[in-house]
């Protein structure tokens, strides 16, 4: 009867040779055991032509049965292709927007999608691209025209938007001042940053059915039964959820304090409205700085990894400022606007007082543009210089200018001389109310800007 040695009981090495277990094996080298059973030599190289000669490899990923190749041609033309499992070369992309570079290393990771989609995750080493994303079976993406935006990753995400839609009865929140914002989590819970905080709202102990003139406030942290509505929008919907923060600030000090307040599935929905009624709703506290420190944005990687469904980069970096907007902010103009509201209820009205914030007659302001870039990351803050009359003109609308001792720092596309702010109009110039048909108004001043010979001379690639 013929036998054979299967070795299934596998590699053993803890006894004299002479006493080791039935088929098991003691020694061997660069074996594989297939899905057969069988166990055989690894495989060697194997030398293939069908890879173009005139191509410099700078990187490359198995994914599947692929090999996903980055290269860069002698005439230095990019290229990303496939190398499948029958040894033959495909061109995915060839493209200058692919930008590779020899001397660059790129680094790759991949996934397929549900949908079967191979899908690599692209960072570079000495190279001067920003992290990337190519779906390699998406035939939308490869013959796009904005292929090179399309493609690149974004690891911070546009961040929610919060308002205050209303102050209304049926809560029992304390008086005083509240502010919202929101940040997006993932399904695992991985917060993003917090976006930008809301107006402030008043809170007061007396009911909204009452005269605007029988409202007379309270100390802080009375019982009231107000609740603020809010509407959060510009949500992400590839996220889980969204977190809500809330801040108040507390007794005669104003001594700020922050609490999440709210944890909602997003499901899907691009805005979701929210009530915050009552302090009972806190959940945990927060650190003040975790919501208004603005987080960095990095958008170039020289290391990645994957594990558990989770990328992972490392070695990053920030774009700084690749455009001097100081020119365009030289051509900014600003005009002042009277908006008219009812003397009552006026400011009382806890929305107006949030969202009608207006600015100071006779007052001097500093003003700036900080641009974003198309990768979400905002630039420093440039210098919007003011008129050169020192009144503003009643009948254009421009502010008048105020010239500091300062000088403008030289070489820096700032205008000759002094430093000029922008000057309000007076009280004279625009008085603060108006009667007209037996009703009193308060006359708001607010700012508008007027971009339109500066946008003439912004970038388009930015």
């Amino acid at each position: 009867m013929e036998t054979y040695l299967s070795l299934k009981n596998g590699l053993h090495t803890d006894f004299e040779p002479l006493d080791s277990p039935a088929q098991t094996y003691r020694y061997m080298l660069n074996s594989v055991r297939q899905l057969s059973g069988a166990i055989e030599n690894e495989k060697g190289t194997i030398l293939t032509k069908s890879f173009p000669v005139n191509r410099r490899v700078i990187g490359s990923y198995v994914l599947d049965k692929d090999i996903v190749i980055c290269s860069v041609g002698l005439n230095n033309d990019s290229e990303i292709g496939i190398l499948d499992a029958s040894l033959k070369y495909i061109s995915i992309r060839n493209n200058p927007d692919l930008n590779f570079k020899l001397g660059s290393i790129v680094k790759m990771e991949g996934k397929k999608n549900f949908k079967g989609e191979r899908i690599v995750y692209l960072v570079e080493k000495n190279g001067v691209n920003p992290m990337r994303a190519i779906n390699l079976d998406s035939k939308e993406l490869l013959a796009s025209p904005t292929f090179s935006d399309d493609i690149t990753l974004q690891i911070n995400p546009v961040t929610p938007s919060i308002d205050v839609i209303g102050v209304v009865d049926g809560g029992n929140l304390p008086t005083g001042i509240y502010q919202a914002t929101a940040r997006l989590l993932t399904s695992s819970t991985n917060a993003g940053s917090f976006g930008i905080i809301s107006p402030l709202v008043s809170i007061i102990d007396d009911s909204s059915s009452l005269d605007i003139n029988q409202q007379d406030g309270a100390n802080p942290q009375s019982t009231s039964p107000k609740a603020i509505n809010f509407t959060i929008s510009n949500i992400d919907t590839s996220y889980s959820f969204i977190e809500v923060g809330v801040i108040t600030y507390i007794g005669t000090g104003n001594i700020p304090t922050a609490n999440i307040v709210a944890r909602l599935p997003i499901d899907g929905r691009s805005t979701i409205n929210f009530t915050y009624s009552s302090v009972s709703q806190n959940k945990e506290s927060i650190d003040l700085e975790s919501i208004i420190i603005k987080p960095v944005i990095y958008d170039k990687a020289e290391t990645i990894a994957q594990k558990d469904g989770i990328l992972t980069l490392g070695n990053l970096s920030a774009t700084q400022d690749i455009y001097n907007f100081q020119k365009v902010a030289n051509l900014v103009k600003l005009k002042y606007f009277i908006e008219e509201i009812l003397v009552i209820p006026g400011y009382k009205d806890p929305l107006i007082s949030a969202k009608k914030r207006a600015y100071q007659r006779g007052e001097v302001y500093s003003f700036a543009i900080t641009p974003e870039y198309k990768g979400q990351y905002n630039t420093t803050a440039y210098h919007i210089p003011g008129n050169s009359n020192p009144d503003a003109d009643v009948v254009t609308k421009e502010l008048g200018g105020y010239m500091s001792s300062e000088p403008y720092p030289l070489n820096k596309d700032y205008p000759a001389g002094n430093i000029v702010h922008h000057r309000m109009p007076t009280i004279n110039q625009e008085p603060l109310t108006i009667t007209r048909d037996g009703q009193t108004y308060l006359r708001l001043l607010g700012v508008e800007v007027d971009f339109s010979n500066a946008i003439t001379i912004i970038p388009t690639d930015t």
